[in-house]
Order: structure tokens, then sequence, then C-alpha cells
């Protein structure tokens, strides 16, 4: 140990809790209700039109609403966070993982020419949740379709 500090090769990270959010609800216990169920979770989508697309239907979470100024990403984030009442310690770094980040905004200028065309930036999301969390060390960010989440934990 030098200066005080933990050399990097001995660092070692603990997941510590874990959640989720499904268009079968929120939470482990009813995404695995869902499944048990042997219920679809699919529903119809009414955001936009889908005449180009080959289906129509889409896992939603119906809590969420894209009518509201806050972005879907944070509408998904801000009750966890509120949840889990935690101040992160002063050296904490955020590791950000996501495959489209708040593509709702990007929908949004696109389909109805409201908002910024840049407001759905990745680099954008990450600062908001860095500022949510009360984190000020630079943080990472992952963004490798579905694969982003594996990509964030190995780091």
């Amino acid at each position: 140990m030098e200066g005080g500090r933990i050399p990097v090769s001995e660092v070692r990270a603990v997941i510590v809790a874990c959640d989720m959010v499904t268009s079968y609800g929120w939470g482990v216990e009813s995404c695995w209700k869902g499944l048990l169920s042997k219920r679809t979770s699919l529903s119809e989508i009414s955001r936009f039109s889908t005449r180009e697309f080959k289906s129509n239907y889409a896992g939603i979470v119906e809590q969420l609403d894209e009518a509201r100024d806050e972005s879907l990403a944070l509408q998904l984030l801000t009750p966890r966070l509120q949840q889990a009442g935690t101040t992160f310690p002063e050296d904490a770094q955020l590791i950000l993982a996501t495959t489209a980040g708040e593509i709702d905004l990007l929908e949004r200028f696109i389909l109805r020419g409201e908002g910024d065309r840049d407001a759905s930036q990745l680099t954008h999301l990450l600062r908001k949740v860095s500022r949510r969390c009360g984190i000020r060390r630079p943080g990472l960010l992952f963004s490798a379709a579905c694969a982003s989440s594996t990509a964030a934990l190995a780091q």
C-alpha cells in the first residue's frame, strides 16, 4: 500500500443489490412471477406509429409517462435512488450501462419537433445521473447493445 492507497490490482468490486424494471413490472419478484405465469407481457405500442415496423407489440412499462418533462430513463432511475436513500462515498465512480440512454428525447425531436436533438446523447445522461447521485468523479459509460451491463460489470 503506497501513500495509504490500495493498488488498482488489489481493488475488488462487490455487488450489494440488484433490481430490474420490465414490462412485467418493477422488481425481481414481479418479473419472476410474470415469467412463471406463462403470460406475455407484450402489449400494443401507442407512443408512436409502428406502420414501418414488422410488429406493433413491445414490452412496455406502464408507469412510465412519455408526456412528462423527465426522460423515461430518469423516470426509471429516480424511484430506485429514492428507495436506496444512499449517499455515495466521496471517491465513488459511476459506471453507467445503457443501450439507448434517453432515446425518447430523440423520438420527441424526430417525431414531434420538440426539444433538442443532442439532448439524447449518452454523455448527457451520464452527467445527469452523476449529479442526481452526487458523484463528482468522472464516470464511465458503456453502450454495447445487449452486452452493456456485462461490459460494465467486467470493468
